[in-house]
Formats: structure tokens, C-alpha cells, sequence
């Protein structure tokens, strides 16, 4: 979610709020861009994944 909005703040105004809210390569800001760079190959994998069978899961 950070991600997209920080994206689509970029796309309409040219405005990077993660960088101006920590500053433009801080460490912070590096881990933001880490931490939503992870999640969305997370999401990416999980895009792909074969769904379980729901029946296994149940007693």
C-alpha cells in the first residue's frame, strides 16, 4: 500500500514522500524502499502460487 501511494504521488505531482519524510537516501528511507520491494515479491509469488485444496484444511 505504501508503495502504490508513494508511486502514484510520484505519477501525479512528482512528489516522493518517502524520501521527503526521511530524506532522499537515508537509511530510513533505504529500508522503506526495502521493506515494500520485499512485500511485493512476496505478493508476486503469491500471485502464482497453486492454491491449496481448502478440503485439507478442514477437521
Amino acid at each position: 500500500i505504501i508503495g502504490a501511494l508513494n508511486w502514484g504521488l510520484v505519477g501525479l505531482i512528482q512528489l516522493d514522500l518517502v524520501a521527503t519524510l526521511f530524506g532522499a537516501g537515508s537509511t530510513p528511507a533505504r529500508i522503506v524502499y526495502v521493506l515494500v520491494g520485499l512485500a511485493g515479491i512476496y505478493m508476486l509469488v503469491r500471485a502464482f502460487a497453486v492454491p491449496r485444496d481448502p478440503e485439507l484444511g478442514r477437521s
